[in-house]
């Protein structure tokens, strides 16, 4: 902010006033507000403006000010009312102040108020040349140096070499992009200030100095070129040694050499040949760490040197070893214990390399342990350790071993049975056996009862007279090869258990409960323990698979039920564990087996290929009934109905007899006796007409089943029938029919039993069933019929026609008729009946004819 003071006085002289003005004071340059650059001088210009001296504004004086320090004293304004000053701002805000007074001592002050931005000067380091370096007027001398500014990119900074002797020299320029500023000159012979300066943008400057002498002439160019720093030689061994040199004054074979070491001195004068090459051999160098040193001098005095260190290692000492086991045996792995280290000087790390060697010979074997594969009995084995310090090997460390016979060993031993119980044998097992020889196994035992050995229990086996329920036993199993025993192994303890109650034998009564039956549980088989210890039994019931509160050894009959399953569980405890159940199961129902059926009887022989087999049983019976003939025997089933009986209809063969008999079996599957057998036999040939119907049985309803029979002599009437109880009766009806013929009657009625006459006879009816149409009865008032006849017929006597005989008069009664050429048509009723009490299959034929002579 620009600000402007005014002092205003007034002067009273001898009563007249006068008025002075002060100047007016403006600072033009910097403006108020600008941003300047620390550390680089800022040119500040103001003007004063005094009415009552503006022909003298040099007499006005000028202070300026920065944040109240005085700047540019002595600063005056010119004759146009100018005023400038030029200084540095440091980092921060400043103001600037001019204060300007005109010789009547009024005043005036103007400021601005800038801003000072950072602005570090530039930093230079000289890399080289640097102080105490070797440089010759008649060579180049290489300058290099690094620049860096906080502000400025390196390009846009200028950098200027300055000699003291010699001035700018001529390679100033801008630095590279990284910093870095090099060239080359000759300079000139003496003492040299060598300058550096750097100049940013804004002017700042950096600098840095070394000096440095410059020599007349020049020093030889020697290389070292062997040994190479950081060779490694032992101690005693041929080192090669090689310098090159050249001069550009004198000839490289009038240069004087000397080769020199820190620790043992100058140990050769070897000097170049014409070439520039000097070379040599030595192994007389001390052990340690060496600092070659090579020196060149030439005519004028002037020396160069090149160094290179050297390592000469010495050797390490022999170990002290032995081997372990000791003594060995087959199988033991053999393991090179070193008990004093090989001792190296120069403290260097120590690895060995172990050579094996098998009874005096190279085994090619290198490694340690040796494995246990390697040893077998009757072998030496000597080992050779040889210490390597990385550099040399030592003198090696021996020692061997006699390998005897290598005891056997196991993994393990176990006991069985596990767990184990009172009367139990308990058997060693032994596993793992290995015998580096090759032996064969075998082993020792002794037995353990509560950690004290058991006298005389030394075979594999332990039976259960040494133990008791909670005893501890243990075996140690040591394996033996023939020569030596192993070490031992020690089975796990193996803890006698309470053995467990074997299971109760049981049984349940009665074992075909009805529902009114009490059911017992009874140990039929008592339990054992083998501890000996005492037992008690337990009863628990089910029924139908579910648990019952019942835990006595009874059932009152009031619990159970037809059809239910009752199953007793008796465990058996001996105060520790109780057995396994013993179990027996019965199931409550009906055992009792209904009685036998009854069969209604048959009639004793039959006409008819069926019969009806009925019968009677208990209610609701599943019958099987047994069809049983010559054929065979088959089994036909049904069930009786609520009234207890049943009916069956058999197909049946004719010609054969039929047993028939039956059982029941009710609903509890129970099966009755067998029942009485009823039989019949089915006639062949049977009844023509016979049938179930009462059709052929009476008068009233007799057979017919055919045409009236004319007299023509054309029809044949013939059938065949039986009678097989007392309750049949045959009856046949023919109707006849007769024509008269001219002067012959041809009609003759012929009834003959042509078969069954020793068992059957027939008597005939004419035109009615009562006895008095009975034909030729031969009975008594209450059995007209009598034994019958076999034959009967009716015709008429032919006296007047020669060609017909006369047939025999068969009818047992009456005389024949004269040929009168009556009608004789008629109906007769045929009685067939059995003339014996015995009756059976027996069939009998009839034949009946009209008309045949």
């Amino acid at each position: 902010m620009a600000a402007l003071s005014l002092l205003v006085g007034c002067e009273n002289n001898n009563g007249v006033t006068k008025f002075t003005k002060p100047p007016v004071v403006v600072i033009e340059t910097p403006s108020d507000g600008a941003s300047i650059d620390e550390g680089v001088p800022v040119s500040m210009r103001g003007r004063v403006v005094d009415e009552n001296f503006e022909t003298s504004l040099s007499s006005i004086s000028a202070t300026w000010a920065v944040s109240g320090g005085t700047v540019c004293e002595g600063a005056v304004f010119d004759t146009n009312g100018l005023t400038e000053c030029a200084t540095v701002f440091s980092r921060g805000t400043a103001q600037i102040t001019l204060t300007a007074i005109n010789p009547d001592g009024e005043s005036a002050v103007g400021t601005v108020d800038v801003i000072v931005n950072k602005n570090e000067a530039p930093t230079a380091e000289i890399i080289t040349p640097e102080f105490g370096g070797e440089y010759y007027s008649n060579a180049l001398t290489l300058f290099e140096g690094n620049v860096i500014d906080g502000e400025d990119l390196p390009e846009e900074m200028t950098v200027e070499w300055e000699s003291s002797l010699d001035g700018v020299l001529a390679f100033s320029t801008s630095p590279s992009s990284d910093g870095k500023t090099n060239g080359t000159a000759v300079l000139s012979e003496g003492q040299h200030t060598i300058t550096l300066t750097v100049t940013d943008s804004t002017g700042r400057t950096g600098t840095d100095t070394t000096t440095i002498e410059v020599a007349k002439g020049s020093k030889p160019d020697l290389t070292l070129v062997a040994p190479i720093s950081g060779d490694r030689v032992n101690i005693g061994d041929t080192v090669y040694f090689e310098a090159t040199v050249s001069d550009i004054e004198d000839d490289a074979d009038e240069l004087t050499f000397s080769w020199e070491s820190d620790l043992d001195g100058v140990f050769s004068t070897q000097g170049a040949g014409s070439d520039g090459t000097a070379n040599f051999t030595y192994d007389g160098l001390s052990h340690g760490v060496h600092t070659v040193t090579v020196y060149a001098t030439d005519t004028d005095g002037l020396t160069s040197r090149d160094s290179a260190t050297l390592y000469v290692n010495e050797a390490p000492e022999a170990p002290v070893v032995h081997i372990d086991p000791d003594p060995a045996g087959s199988g033991d792995a053999l393991t090179v214990i070193i008990d004093t280290e090989a001792y190296d000087a120069d403290g260097d790390t120590i690895t060995y390399t172990y050579f094996w060697y098998l009874n005096g010979v190279d085994s090619g074997r290198t490694s340690n342990p040796l494995p246990a594969s390697a040893t077998t009995r009757g072998d030496i084995w000597t080992v050779y350790v040889v210490p390597n310090d990385g550099e040399a090997e030592g003198p090696s460390g021996v020692d061997s071993a006699s390998i005897g016979n290598g005891p056997p060993s196991l993994t393990s031993a176990t006991i069985t049975p596990s767990p184990a119980y009172t009367n139990d044998t308990l058997t060693a097992t032994a596993t793992g056996f290995s015998d580096p020889d090759g032996d064969p196994e075998s082993e020792a035992y002794q037995w353990y009862l509560n950690g004290t050995a058991i006298v005389g229990a030394t075979d594999v086996t332990l039976d259960g007279t040494y133990f008791v329920k909670g005893d501890s036993v243990t075996v140690e199993v040591s394996p033996f090869d023939g020569f030596d025993y192993g070490s031992a192994v020690t089975s796990g303890a193996r803890v006698i258990q309470n053995s467990t109650p074997s299971a109760p034998g049981v049984d349940v009564t009665p074992n075909y409960p009805e529902d009114d039956a009490e059911l017992t549980c009874t140990v039929a088989v008592a339990s054992t323990d083998a501890d000996g210890d005492s037992l008690t039994y337990t009863y628990s019931w089910t029924v139908n698979g579910v648990a019952s509160a019942i835990t006595t050894a009874t059932v009152d009959a009031g619990y159970t039920s037809d059809g239910e399953t009752w199953a007793c569980s008796v465990l058996a405890d001996d105060g520790s564990v109780t057995s396994t159940a013993g179990t027996d199961s019965v199931v409550v129902g009906d055992y009792t087996a209904p009685d036998a059926p009854v069969l209604t009887s048959l009639v004793e022989y039959r006409n008819e290929t069926s019969a009806t087999v009925s019968g009677s049983s208990e209610a609701f019976a599943t019958i099987t009934l047994y069809i049983s003939s010559s054929a065979g025997t088959t089994t036909d089933s049904g069930s009786a109905n609520g009234a207890g009986t049943f009916s069956f209809s058999e197909a049946l063969t004719a010609g054969l007899t039929y047993s028939f008999y039956a059982t029941a079996t009710d609903a509890s599957g129970n099966t009755s006796s067998v029942s009485n057998v009823v039989t019949t036999e089915v006639c062949d040939p049977t009844d023509d007409y016979e049938d179930s119907t009462t059709y052929g049985d009476s008068c009233a309803d007799p057979v017919v089943d055919w045409s009236t029979l004319d007299a023509d002599g054309t029809t044949t009437i013939e059938f065949n029938g039986n009678i097989l109880d007392s309750s049949d009766d045959d009856w046949i009806l023919v109707q006849t029919a007769d024509t008269v013929s001219g002067s012959y009657n041809p009609y003759r009625f012929h009834v003959e039993m042509t078969a069954g006459t020793s068992e059957y006879a027939f008597v005939v009816y004419e035109g009615g069933c009562t006895s008095d149409y009975l034909e030729c009865g031969s009975g008594s008032s209450t059995d007209p019929e009598g034994n019958g006849y076999s034959e009967y017929e009716v015709f008429q006597e032919d006296v007047g026609e020669g060609s017909h005989t006369i047939p025999a008069d068969t009818r047992t009664c009456g005389a024949a008729d004269e040929n009168t050429c009556a009608d004789l048509s008629s109906d007769y009723y045929i009685h067939v009946f059995r003339t014996t009490t015995a009756y059976s299959c027996q069939e009998y034929t009839i034949k009946v004819t009209n008309g045949v002579w």
